[in-house]
């Protein structure tokens, strides 16, 4: 019971500034790659280092975690809490809007070729 208050009055400060909290429950695809590998050596009750995820700044809580056969099967229960640096509403398409105008300047042939075709069309590769 007081571990649970203390978590709850951890939440409620940090919503006020900002930081919107999610129960997430499940394995790698649910936790996103970087939290799940994390959460793979993580104790209990143990906090995340800070981590961007497109459109935000996040960090998790581990409360609990469930082996499974493989690394991929294990089960985790965290809280999240995130920091949306884009906004809500409008999500990646201020970033798709400014790539949509941006022009990517080749130094030479080899740079081009290092350069992958998908990121060449979406930059203008001149």
């Amino acid at each position: 019971e007081a571990a649970g208050a203390d978590r709850r009055a951890v939440d409620d400060a940090l919503s006020r500034h900002g930081l919107e909290a999610t129960m997430v429950e499940g394995t790698w695809q649910k936790l996103t790659p970087r939290l799940w590998n994390w959460a793979l050596d993580a104790g209990p009750e143990e906090l995340s280092p800070l981590v961007e995820q497109p459109g935000s700044w996040c960090f998790a809580r581990l409360h609990a975690r469930s082996d499974g056969a493989a690394a991929r099967d294990v089960r985790f229960r965290c809280t999240v809490y995130h920091r949306p640096w884009l906004d809500p509403v409008r999500g990646t398409a201020t970033v798709d809007e400014r790539l949509a105008r941006a022009t990517l300047r080749c130094a030479g042939p080899s740079w081009r070729d290092a350069v992958p075709l998908v990121w060449q069309k979406k930059l203008n590769t001149q």
